[in-house]
């Protein structure tokens, strides 16, 4: 899953920015963190969907991994993974504050939001007793009871 990057500093390609191992048995919570900040495809004026690029998700999609990792406490339900996807306007380097590990997360695109939802639902639904943890920060679309997250590839595709 994770690729070793080769440049002056060793950083993981990962959206997968913290895990711990539990017995098995036991049941965890899994996380999947979104903070797309960056629409870089949605500023074609010719269609509808002329969006403005976020500064806060970004940050709080930093906020939300940290205090997730540093914070959270389920003695029922303790915490397994973390992923985090970022949307900025350049490749998006986490740290995470446990381990010191630097992390270059996926960027958010339509394929990053597939991947790691599908990812975060299997490890989830490997135990009908797991907590799961779902945020999301950046452009929605709302109809009625229908809701929709907005990707990174909005404008590119479809």
């Amino acid at each position: 899953m994770a690729n070793v990057l080769k440049n002056a500093w060793s950083m993981i390609e990962s959206e997968m920015v913290h895990s711990v191992d539990h017995p098995d048995g036991v049941p965890v919570t899994h996380a999947v963190v979104f903070g797309v900040g960056t629409y870089p495809y949605g500023r074609d004026i010719s269609t509808a969907a002329a969006l403005v690029d976020l500064s806060s998700p970004i940050e709080t999609a930093r906020a939300i991994a940290n205090w997730l990792i540093e914070s959270y406490d389920n003695p029922l339900r303790p915490l397994a993974w973390v992923s985090l996807v970022v949307s900025a306007p350049a490749p998006f380097v986490y740290r995470n504050p446990v381990t010191g590990i630097d992390y270059v997360v996926p960027i958010g695109t339509t394929d990053d939001f597939e991947n790691s939802v599908s990812a975060w639902s299997e490890r989830a639904g490997s135990d009908a007793e797991n907590g799961s943890i779902f945020y999301y920060c950046g452009h929605g679309l709302s109809a009625g009871v229908r809701d929709c997250t907005l990707s990174r590839s909005l404008g590119q595709k479809p």
